[in-house]
């Protein structure tokens, strides 16, 4: 024997609207005691009995049905069996809406069968408060569970039209926007039209509700590159996402210590846009940061950091060294304005530092070469460390390049870095030159040194108008930590000051 989802379970009609068992094991069997189909549950499952059993409307009575269309049922609603007498005993105490009262022990007669309506309220004069129950005495009796109002059925139709008024409310509300932006983007770009959707979709929610696509935090990060300060102020006035959800979203890109494959692909993009074969010379540079020395677990990769990455002969290394720089590789063009991050490393003050730095250094030029560029030239500061590693490479003072693979690489300093030695070298030793030559005159040797600045700055603060004006006390005592600013070294460099 099968059920069919189309034809009643007691009567097999075939009706517009059937109704399903429900799900809760206890109340379906409640039902079939009450239909007189309790043999269904020894011949089906109850998942199968929720999932083709129907029930059609002759038997449910009008107060259990949620409104008056008899689109569906109450919460507590139970059925009744039209074809033979219902005992009162058949029916559970679960439905029942009164405590039961003293009644002779007699059968329902057979009109209440059809049709057992609603509820019936006692109609005996009202009683004397009855004294305080004890918790053992709810537990045994069953508590009312279902009472059916008489107006049940016009509140309920009253929130089913506040509802469908609210759907349709909503469903106006999202067209009228559809067309909207359908409108913007026939009139803006593809980028500006990504912008306004972000913002129309980010307004009205939670600063930490929001939710970001890989573009619009490509986006944001772009514009945080550019400026932080200008990305502080656009986030005062727009939706833009948080700086530590950018700082996630680029963990994702460099996983660790090492030349980034990641970096590497989005190398290889733009070379291949690069038709100019000019556009392809570029600049190798690096630098080195001091920083704490310690260990730290990073949960995100199951790994400890704070050790050096050690990448000379790492099986005889007995002893990991506590890391104190670390050290950065950037390529640069030359003609065409471009620069990308190749990679990081840790460092120590061991005596494998600048072997290992040699290393990378080389290690960098093949990865250019892979990505189709030519490196010309270097440039570092001017460290102890850098000076060793471009001796170790073949360059002297007087041959400022070495030769890797039958190319010559010239070796560069920063400039910033010369500006700030050639200051230091004229405050502590002057500067020696020729004189400019006036026609036969043989030419004599001048010294400047940095008693003159000096004076030149006490005479002339003194002036009403003075000939240095942005010459201040800081760039003659250079004090602290002055003498890293490379403003003030440029500065008392330049010839109009």
């Amino acid at each position: 024997m099968k059920l069919s989802r189309l034809l009643c379970l007691v009567c097999q009609k075939r009706e517009k609207r059937l109704y399903k068992l429900p799900k809760d094991n206890e109340r379906m069997k409640k039902w079939l005691q009450l239909l007189s189909q309790e043999a269904l549950l020894t011949e089906f499952e109850l998942p199968y009995l929720v999932n083709n059993a129907r029930l059609c409307g002759d038997h449910f009575s009008d107060w259990a049905f949620a409104n008056s269309n008899q689109t569906s049922l109450i919460k507590h609603a139970y059925p009744i069996l039209t074809c033979s007498p219902v005992s009162h005993d058949s029916i559970p105490s679960e439905f029942s809406t009164l405590p039961e009262t003293q009644a002779p022990d007699k059968t329902l007669d057979q009109s209440l069968c059809a049709d057992p309506g609603p509820p019936a309220y006692s109609s005996t004069p009202k009683q004397k408060k009855p004294a305080k129950r004890t918790s053992e005495s709810l537990q045994a009796d069953p508590l009312p569970s279902f009472s059916a109002p008489p107006n049940r059925s016009r509140e309920s139709q009253i929130i089913l039209n506040q509802r469908s008024t609210i759907s349709r409310l909503r469903k106006k509300l999202s067209r009228q926007k559809q067309s909207l932006l359908v409108q913007l983007r026939e009139k803006l770009t593809e980028d500006q039209y990504d912008f306004v959707c972000s913002q129309i979709r980010q307004a009205g929610r939670n600063e930490k509700g929001r939710r970001w696509t890989n573009k619009e935090k490509a986006f944001a990060l772009n514009i945080y590159l550019h400026s932080p300060a200008a990305y502080k102020i656009l986030r005062r006035r727009l939706h833009f996402p948080h700086k530590s959800t950018l700082r996630r979203f680029t963990l994702n890109v460099v996983k660790g210590a090492g030349f980034c494959p990641n970096l590497l692909k989005c190398l290889k993009t733009i070379t291949k846009k690069m038709k100019d074969q000019r556009d392809r010379l570029c600049i190798l540079c690096w630098d080195e940061m001091a920083v704490k020395e310690g260990l730290t677990y990073c949960p995100r990769r199951d790994c400890v950091e704070g050790l050096e990455t050690s990448n000379v002969n790492p099986e005889q290394v007995i002893k990991p060294l506590h890391a104190s720089h670390a050290l950065v590789f950037m390529a640069r063009g030359v003609k065409k304005n471009w620069k990308q991050v190749l990679g990081y490393f840790f460092t120590s003050k061991g005596a494998s530092k600048n072997v290992n730095t040699v290393k990378w250094v080389t290690q960098s030029i093949d990865i250019l070469k892979g990505c189709n560029l030519k490196v010309i030239a270097t440039v570092c500061d001017q460290g102890p460390a850098n000076l060793g590693i471009y001796r170790d490479l073949g360059a002297t003072v007087d041959n400022p390049f070495f030769m890797y693979e039958g190319e010559k690489i010239f070796t560069l300093y920063d400039p910033p870095h010369l500006l700030k030695s050639t200051r230091n070298n004229f405050k502590n030793h002057g500067v020696t030159f020729l004189e400019k030559k006036v026609g036969n005159e043989t030419q004599r040797k001048m010294t400047a040194s940095w008693d003159q600045v000096e004076k030149l700055y006490e005479h002339d603060k003194e002036q009403k108008f003075r000939i240095c004006p942005k010459l201040s006390l800081k760039h003659v005592r250079v004090p602290g930590f002055a003498k890293l600013s490379v403003k003030l070294a440029a500065q008392v460099c330049i010839k109009y000051f």
